[in-house]
């Protein structure tokens, strides 16, 4: 999952989510809780953003247009192309990713979830090594 907003940078955390088929509408990470939107589970292609080394370093995603609001986010280490509806994530302030490593177009177990504090956490599966 990423968490987007808030006080802290866009981080890639592993969590093993129960089965979503059973509607989870809430996780909690270090205290702050997270709300499902609603949206379902597929909010886009996503890549997972790949150095020449392999090093994951960012996600970028190409947004439905039910899920635009995503484009209105404003923190550290994002870059988004509102007019393609693309998002992209970066872990740190590497931006050197190879777009030939870079190609995933994986879907689905994406979640969109609302923080209280107006972070916002996306869930995608691993990225594959």
């Amino acid at each position: 999952m990423v968490i987007v907003g808030g006080a802290r940078p866009p981080s890639l955390q592993p969590y093993n989510a129960p089965s979503r088929g059973k509607g989870e509408s809430t996780i909690e990470i270090d205290g702050a809780i997270f709300r499902d939107s609603g949206a379902g589970d597929w909010f886009g292609f996503y890549d997972w953003l790949r150095t020449s080394d392999d090093l994951v370093i960012g996600v970028r995603i190409a947004l439905f247009e039910s899920i635009d609001q995503l484009l209105r986010l404003t923190a550290s280490n994002m870059e988004i192309d509102a007019g393609r509806k693309i998002l992209s994530i970066f872990f740190s302030n590497r931006r050197d990713y190879d777009e030939k490593k870079s190609d995933d177009q994986d879907f689905g177990d994406n979640w969109v979830f609302y923080g209280d504090d107006g972070s916002v956490l996306l869930t995608f599966n691993a990225p594959p090594s």
